[in-house]
């Protein structure tokens, strides 16, 4: 499953994806999509336009070092973004029945939700339970694929967790 349009059926999951560099035949990045509204979709469309702003390769090192061979970069390249094929790592589709994601104590649950996580997602005001455990299962598959890449070849700077309040690379 790549580099499908975003309106696709399978562009609209969530959940984490991975780039993989097909010059170098190397996975290089992993990340994380969801949410509410129009940033739940449309990813790779970001990334494309993003890997063509001066702006945005001053912030993201991903963008410095995959920029779009269209336009003027910051040097240090590793390669073209047009060089990146996105793949779909593991998604769900909260469209459908997502609950074995977020159910506590089912019979079908996949994850266990402890109390303390519990309580800690229910601090949180932006949302309700179901969309804050479902951004948790992303952003936990989108670290486990970030440990998993080459230390050298990894352009991911984010430790995850963002809509969490833990980001530390800022």
């Amino acid at each position: 499953m790549s580099n499908l349009p975003s309106d696709h059926t399978i562009g609209q999951l969530e959940g984490c994806y991975l780039y993989f560099d097909t010059k170098k035949k190397k996975w290089i990045r992993s990340g994380k999509t969801g949410g509410d509204g129009m940033e739940a979709y449309g990813c790779g469309k970001k990334h494309v336009a993003n890997s063509k702003l001066v702006d945005q390769m001053k912030e993201h090192e991903f963008y410095r070092q995959y920029p779009s061979k269209d336009v003027a970069n910051l040097g240090g390249a590793r390669g073209y973004f047009q060089s990146l094929s996105m793949y779909c790592a593991m998604a769900f589709d909260k469209k459908q029945d997502a609950t074995s994601l977020c159910s506590n104590d089912g019979d079908d649950s996949l994850f266990v939700w402890s109390k303390q996580t519990i309580a800690e997602l229910n601090n949180k005001k932006d949302g309700n339970m179901q969309r804050m455990q479902l951004n948790a299962v992303a952003n936990l598959w989108e670290l486990c694929y970030d440990l998993l890449l080459a230390t050298d070849e990894n352009v991911s700077v984010s430790p995850g967790f963002e809509a969490f309040g833990l980001r530390v690379n800022k």
